[in-house]
């Protein structure tokens, strides 16, 4: 299993205002299996058999799959101003042609979580507090070993991080084409489930941040060091330049991380900074 790491706060965005009790969700819908692989098969040919109630879907995961009518539409609205597609006759009648046996939720919206912004906060405080250096006389970590950051991606192109950046061996770079056969072309370093492709590139900073916790460069007279002087970082770009994401995908970066895993990768921890909305039955079902 994978070992995770989940932060939740509640935020507040300069560029939105709403009442603390009121949730933003993304246009769209997730249904999912409530039990998992037996409905499997019913929900997704229930879902993708929408041509007829002009719906799309787009499967997130194992059982899970994205409903939209305008799939462009990424502006986030207030769910108490608007009903979602969970309460339309379109996505029950998919509901009922899968059985009843399926869950549907709104597509919560995401935030990453706050970090303070001193220069060399993770080497000040944090090793400190956690005793690193007794760590670091027995280990400093491992080459051999991959971290995925679920985030808003990764600058693998940061002095103090490149040394550390996961390669995705299975893929050749730049031929353009899905050679690992994951549903991905040429993600090398990982995957943007916004756009679904394979450059995770990072546009907040936020992701670049949390890397640098967790593996940046030990030893090399340059910047600061992190908890794995050696590690491998892969990443999962899920959250925008602002900061912000769904729900759904959210969980298609949990699906590629666990995929990475069960294709022989060793992935041995997904660190996840970030949160927001309701319970999502879905995003529980991913991770597990």
């Amino acid at each position: 299993m994978l070992r995770k790491c989940f932060v939740f706060f509640a935020l507040i965005f300069p560029i939105i205002s709403a009442s603390a009790d009121e949730r933003w969700v993304y246009p769209g819908v997730i249904v999912s299996n409530r039990s998992i692989p037996a409905n499997e098969r019913s929900l997704e040919e229930s879902a993708y058999n929408t041509k007829f109630l002009s719906l799309s879907g787009e499967r997130l995961s194992s059982g899970a799959v994205y409903l939209s009518d305008k799939r462009n539409q990424n502006t986030p609205y207030v769910s108490s101003k608007r009903p979602t597609l969970c309460r339309t006759a379109k996505v029950r009648r998919i509901i009922q042609a899968a059985s009843g046996h399926v869950n549907c939720s709104a597509n919560d919206l995401l935030t990453a979580t706050v970090d303070p912004n001193d220069t060399f906060y993770p080497a000040r405080y944090a090793h400190t507090a956690m005793q690193s250096a007794a760590a670091w006389d027995i280990t400093t970590g491992s080459e051999s070993l991959i971290a995925v950051i679920i985030d808003t991606g990764i600058d693998y192109n940061h002095a103090d991080l490149q040394a550390n950046i996961w390669t995705n061996p299975l893929e050749i770079p730049g031929n353009g084409i899905d050679d690992d056969k994951n549903g991905y072309i040429d993600d090398i370093h990982g995957i943007n489930a916004i756009t679904n492709t394979g450059n995770p590139l990072d546009d907040n900073g936020h992701g670049t941040h949390v890397a640098g916790i967790i593996g940046a460069v030990g030893n090399n007279a340059r910047g600061v060091v992190g908890v794995n002087w050696k590690v491998k970082l892969a990443s999962a770009k899920f959250l925008s330049s602002l900061g912000l994401g769904s729900a759904a995908n959210a969980i298609k970066s949990v699906a590629y991380t666990t995929a990475l895993k069960n294709a022989g990768h060793k992935v041995i921890a997904a660190n996840n900074s970030w949160g927001g909305g309701a319970y999502s039955k879905p995003l529980q079902d991913a991770i597990a």
